[in-house]
Parts: C-alpha cells; sequence; structure tokens
C-alpha cells in the first residue's frame, strides 16, 4: 500500500510538472537531440530538445548513425507535440515527443526503443523521465536482439562516452538525478557553513575582547599596587619624622641636633645615643629603669651653654 501511495505521488508530480507544446521539428542533431521551431514564435526562435528517459549512441559511435538517420525519417519537418518536463543541465527541454503517424501519435523515443537504437537511461532526467513502456520496450527488443542488442556484448552510450573522455562521464551527467536532492543539500551546506563562520568570528572576537579586557585589568592593579607602594614609603617617613620631633631631633641630612637649645658636643652625642638605645629597649619593660638612671646622670642643658663649635 505504501509503494502504491509512494508511485502515485511520484506520478502527481510528474503530472504537474509537465507541460505540452506544439512545434515543428527543423533539424536532427542525433538519435535524441532535435532541434524544433515551437508555434507562436517567430521564424528565427528555436529550442533543442533532448528525448527524456533515453539515450543514444553518438553518431560517430555505435549505432548513432542509425539512430539519427532513424529520428530524421520518422520526424524531420513533422508538427509533433511535446510533452515538456523542464530543462537539463545545458538549457535542453528534456521532454517527450510524440509524432503523427497513420492518424495516431507515436512516441520518438519508444520508437528508437523498439529498434535497438536506444537504451533506457535515468540520467535524462532522473528516473521519473523512464516511462514504464520503456522498460517493456528496451526489454523485447533485447530478446529479439534489434540494433544495439544485436553484438553479444553490447557498448551502452554512456560507455562509449566515457571511453571516448578517457574514462569520465560528464560530472552533470553522472548528478543528473540527483540534481533535486543535491541542490537542497547546496542550500543547507552553505548556510551551515554561513552559520559556523558568524559563530567563529562572533566567539573570535569574544576572546579577543576577553583578552583585552584581562590585560587591563592586569595594569590597572599594577598601578593600583604602584601606588600602594608609594603612599606606604610617604606614610613610613612621615611617622619616622614625627618620631624625630618627639625625640626633640630634627633630620637635616647630617647627624641631629637640638633645635632651640645650645648645647655641647659631648652633649649631642649622648643624646644621640639615648634615642638610639631607647630605640632598642622601648619593648622591654626590664630596660627601661636602665636608660632612666643613664638619662639622670646626663646634665641638662642650661642657658649660657657653649654653642656647638
Amino acid at each position: 500500500m505504501r509503494l502504491f501511495v509512494v508511485g502515485l505521488a511520484l506520478a502527481l508530480v510528474t503530472l504537474a510538472r509537465a507541460a505540452n507544446l506544439k512545434a515543428t521539428v527543423v533539424d536532427v542533431l542525433s538519435g535524441d537531440v532535435l532541434v524544433v521551431k515551437l508555434d507562436g514564435v517567430g521564424t528565427e526562435d528555436r529550442e533543442t530538445i533532448r528525448l527524456a528517459g533515453i539515450d543514444c549512441d553518438d553518431r560517430e559511435y555505435g549505432v548513432g548513425d542509425s539512430a539519427w538517420q532513424e529520428s530524421r525519417s520518422l520526424v524531420l519537418a513533422e508538427v509533433v507535440d511535446i510533452e515538456t518536463f523542464g530543462k537539463d543541465s545545458v538549457g535542453r527541454i528534456l521532454g517527450r515527443l510524440h509524432f503523427p503517424r497513420n492518424q495516431q501519435k507515436l512516441d520518438l523515443a519508444e520508437s528508437l526503443l523498439a529498434r535497438g537504437l536506444a537504451t533506457t537511461c535515468p540520467y535524462t532526467g532522473g528516473s521519473a523521465m523512464v516511462d514504464s513502456k520503456y522498460k517493456l520496450t528496451e526489454d523485447a527488443a533485447r530478446k529479439s536482439k534489434m540494433g544495439m542488442w544485436a553484438s553479444t556484448v553490447p557498448t551502452l552510450p554512456w560507455e562509449a562516452r566515457k571511453a571516448k573522455t578517457g574514462g569520465n562521464v560528464s560530472l552533470s551527467q553522472s548528478l543528473q538525478p540527483w540534481a533535486p536532492l543535491l541542490g537542497g543539500a547546496s542550500v543547507l551546506l552553505a548556510a551551515l557553513v554561513s552559520g559556523l563562520l558568524t559563530r567563529w568570528n562572533f566567539t573570535h572576537a569574544h576572546r579577543l575582547q576577553l583578552k583585552a579586557d584581562e590585560a587591563s585589568d592586569a595594569r590597572k592593579a599594577s598601578q593600583e599596587h604602584a601606588a600602594r607602594l608609594h603612599q606606604a614609603d610617604l606614610d613610613a617617613e612621615s611617622d619616622r619624622q614625627k618620631e624625630l620631633r618627639q625625640a626633640g631631633f630634627a633630620d637635616r641630612g647630617v647627624g641631629m641636633s637640638f633645635p632651640n637649645q645650645s648645647i655641647t658636643e659631648e652633649e649631642r652625642d649622648m643624646q644621640q645615643f639615648l634615642y638610639i638605645l631607647g630605640k632598642f629597649v622601648q619593648r622591654d619593660n626590664q630596660w627601661s629603669e636602665i636608660a632612666k638612671n643613664v638619662a639622670g646622670m646626663i646634665p641638662t642643658p642650661q642657658d649660657g651653654s657653649k654653642e656647638v663649635k
């Protein structure tokens, strides 16, 4: 049941895509390629028709010349009906061509298959273009050893073309059956690549910004640390000057002296000694009494004392 539904859907899609044209055949390039003049179009306008669902040998290979002569004899200068299915990779109209014969409309592709001058080929328009009658007609010609099937080991048209091109079938021909799928895949791939590039650019820019912020924070921290060290130095110097003032000394860069008193050199040296000694013993109470006794032995400077020479 599922296969029936799928087949019906494919048939409906194929019918929806098809369009009928009426034209006159003005030239035959090969068994499956013809040039027509469409009705209602100017006499100089031409369209190239590629028969869908079959493949013929090129004129210089196999039964290609016979296929070309057969198509010329059947449709050249005839008014024909063309059922079209879009265009192939080189811009030719893909279609089925029906020509009049004995008050009937015959399919040119089917006539070529019946004489063994063509073979079914999904490359020309995709597997949907291979009419079910085409396979039956081809099988009958094969059994009757018609045309190319007369050979024990026949060379199929695309094989001859492959040998002619050094072992390579044209890329457009090889990918023709997959064209719809590849077209959608290419769009998805392009969108994916674009999305990845956008994400990479955003991530890269974000990382650069983070590095710049880290460098800025490091510079700021270094500057703050230097400022703290400088302030600590200033505070230490201020404390030292305060202690000197409290002890009665003024730091003038060379030695120390009483700012408001005239003392002898001996007295000055003793005061300096006591200041330094006091620094060592100020935290130890047991030395405080000794320091007081020593201080009591030093005479206090009086008015009229000698100036320091």
